[in-house]
């Protein structure tokens, strides 16, 4: 199996990733009741004959950035839950992403990340803003519903907000931290607005962050 082929199964069959470490190579894999899907990603300068080596490269630096720091957790015990099994819809994650470019305002530092309602028959119950690296305390996080291309409304206005000035809590791992952006009842988006997550960052580093909705398809 391939790099990209396990990628793809893990997340979405929102599974746990785990791996040996072997001197030449690590073995990364996940189970799925009983069912095991791995991969061989080879050290540099150990590559098997007839390895794609720039390839290998390029999967070897993503495992060692975004799965090696969380993988080998317990089954239920993930610090970043990136789907739940009630999740219906396959389109209902803000991808991770590293911030590098921030709005100040009034001495007030933040950026936004957007999720489009892309559907009709889609409900909402909010949200999980996690944040992978660059967390301080004092970070926090809001979530609207915005009609940013103007579909209904004037351009950029904000139809709801759900969450206002909600602190991050730390994670298990320095940081990171985690911030549930739970509303208070199952909205109804109409469709070609915007989820917006704005995030306020307490001092002048970047961050590493994603975003899990809480989105279900009418049934």
């Amino acid at each position: 199996m391939t790099y990209a082929d396990l990628t793809d199964i893990v997340s979405k069959k929102n599974l746990a990733w785990q791996y040996s470490d072997d001197p030449s190579y690590y073995v990364v894999f996940a189970v799925d009741s009983g069912i095991r899907y791995e991969c061989t990603i080879y050290k540099t300068g150990h590559e098997a004959e007839g390895v794609d080596t720039e390839l290998n490269a390029e999967n070897l630096a993503d495992f060692l950035a975004n799965i090696e720091p969380n993988a080998n957790w317990a089954i239920g015990q993930r610090p970043y839950p990136f789907a739940t099994g009630d999740f219906d819809y396959s389109g209902n994650r803000i991808p991770v992403t590293t911030i590098t470019e921030w709005t100040s305002v009034e001495g007030d530092s933040y950026a936004d990340l957007w999720f489009k309602i892309a559907a009709s028959n889609l409900y909402m119950n909010g949200g999980e803003l996690i944040m992978y690296s660059g967390f301080v305390p004092g970070d926090w996080a809001e979530m609207a519903l915005a009609d940013k291309d103007g579909a209904y409304s004037p351009a950029g206005t904000v139809l709801k907000s759900w969450v206002r000035g909600k602190n991050l809590h730390p994670g298990p791992q320095a940081g990171t931290a985690l911030c549930h952006c739970n509303t208070p009842y199952a909205g109804h988006p109409p469709i070609n607005v915007y989820v917006r997550v704005r995030i306020h960052r307490a001092d002048s580093g970047n961050r590493v962050v994603g975003v899990n909705l809480e989105l279900h398809e009418a049934i």
